[in-house]
């Protein structure tokens, strides 16, 4: 018979503390108004206590209804107070079995598990929100070795459940068997180190993390305060900046404020990287405040990515990134945050042997350099020459951009092209960082070629390929390659395997 499992008993404790999170700005807001809190009224101390027990009392009834079963050939699970939910996840669609440590799981000691699907929901298929550690890893580890069984026998999938603990009990008085040398991680594959992490950290430049820090920022205190406080913030910065300099100086202390809240959003997210074998799958764990662990199969690798920054170019170093075929929203995984590009070739044979690291072979023809600074220089005159015209004097010195827009043209021509060979697609550009993509042929969704009429006419022509996913970075691109390169190419994939 197969047995019921419930949650760890910290669940309870979720509804209040989710509910708490979400009254919050409403909170502060009432802590911020002109009340006499030495003479509150009645209902504070009634509606509270009320409230607070009702919502203890919802947490044990979501505790006591939220059960999952490990049957012969899935794993099911059901929830809910008021409408019941229920979903079954056959073993053999399971492709990757994550765990996650949010701040709350971090502080109450539990994981969240994550079962997820091929073609699944965004926010994955099952989610088990409080499991033990040692629960969640065998499990886990269970649910692994139940997939390759449903894998190797479809018609029959046997094997025997973990050894899970009842989690309502005592952890003094637990028989959790502690996990073998055969199920725990062997040595670390990756480490980042403190000075590791604080290099990659300081040359990173992501300004993309800022930009959502800051927008939660501001919605959070758009919520709280008034909006004449934040037009009398704008008026008195404006008041401040009276000239074109004090703008300048504004921006730079800006950018600078900027790079740096970048470089403590990097070490939070990624502080404690590592890279682990566990059998033949690979774990990634990363997170100071949110503590993650993705894993994956090398052959379920779409493609690599190797990203160089400026900074980072300039230093021989870079960051490695892969696509895995994954339900989650986010199917792009960081798997080493800095690395001597030197090193690129062994770290891909030693873990992802059915990729090669190889060097770029096609580049755009000199023909084509006028297609990567026309319009980027264009845009440059017809700004600096507006600043000019509002600034006078202070506005000459946007002409600098004339020179820096033509050599970052120059610099995207140099490090744009493309490498075919017998099962991979290279491809490499750049906007503002380097990227080169290396794809396999049948990872390829779908591949597109097209040009102006002024391309054809010089033979150059811009080629994009598509991975299957969820996001919108599974698509590279490179332009103005010699056409004979890119009829090359649409041969290669056009042929019949």
């Amino acid at each position: 018979m197969n047995e019921t499992r419930r949650l760890h008993p910290v669940f309870i404790l979720f509804t209040t503390v989710q509910w708490i999170k979400a009254m919050l700005p409403l909170i502060i807001l009432i802590l911020f108004k002109d009340i006499d809190w030495s003479n509150p009224h009645w209902a504070v101390y009634t509606v509270a206590p009320v409230l607070l027990i009702v919502l203890i009392v919802f947490g044990v009834l979501q505790w006591k209804k939220f059960v999952y079963v490990l049957e012969d050939d899935k794993i099911a699970i059901r929830k809910g107070v008021l409408f019941r939910e229920e979903k079954s996840i056959y073993f053999g669609r399971i492709h990757s079995v994550n765990t996650e440590q949010p701040l709350l799981q971090r502080l109450l000691g539990v994981v969240q598990l994550k079962i997820e699907t091929p073609g699944g929901k965004a926010d994955s298929d099952g989610v088990l929100p409080a499991v033990a550690v040692a629960d969640a890893e065998r499990l886990q580890l269970w649910l692994r070795e139940a997939k390759a069984a449903a894998d190797r026998h479809p018609d029959h999938v046997s094997a025997e459940k973990p050894e899970l603990g009842d989690a309502s009990a005592d952890a003094a008085d637990s028989s959790l068997r502690e996990p073998s040398d055969t199920d725990s991680a062997a040595a670390p594959i990756v480490r980042l180190s403190a000075g590791q992490l604080a290099k990659a950290a300081f040359t990173s430049m992501n300004i993309g993390l800022v930009f959502v820090f800051i927008a939660g920022v501001m919605s959070f205190a758009d919520d709280l305060l008034p909006q004449r406080f934040s037009d009398r913030i704008f008026e008195e910065a404006t008041a401040l900046m009276p000239s074109g300099w004090a703008i300048v100086i504004a921006v730079l202390i800006g950018l600078l404020l900027a790079w740096l809240l970048s470089v403590v959003l990097y070490v939070v997210k990624y502080a404690g990287f590592t890279v682990t074998r566990q059998g033949e799958q690979i774990a990634v764990t990363y997170g100071l405040l949110e503590k993650k662990k993705h894993l994956f199969s090398p052959e379920r690798v779409q493609a690599v990515m190797v990203k160089e920054g400026w900074l980072r170019q300039a230093l021989g170093y870079g960051q490695m990134e892969l696509r895995v075929v994954a339900s989650a929203k986010e199917d792009k995984l960081m798997f080493h945050p800095l690395f001597r590009m030197s090193e690129l070739p062994r770290i891909i044979e030693a873990f992802l042997p059915q990729f090669a690291a190889t060097p770029i072979e096609a580049r755009p023809p000199k023909r084509a350099f006028l297609y990567y600074i026309r319009i980027e220089l264009l845009l440059a005159a017809l700004l600096s020459a507006g600043l000019i015209a509002y600034f006078r004097i202070p506005g000459m010195w946007s002409l600098l951009l004339l020179p820096l827009v033509t050599a970052w043209a120059t610099r995207r021509f140099l490090d744009s092209g493309m490498t075919l060979t017998d099962k991979q697609l290279t491809i490499q550009n750049r906007l503002i960082t380097k990227t080169t993509c290396y794809v396999r042929r049948p990872q390829i969704m779908s591949l597109q070629v097209k040009g102006s009429v002024t391309q054809r006419k010089k033979r150059v022509m811009t080629l994009k390929v598509n991975l299957m996913g969820h996001t919108g970075d599974n698509t590279w691109s490179v332009e103005h390659i010699d056409k004979q390169d890119i009829d090359r190419v649409w041969s290669w994939y056009s042929r019949r395997v």
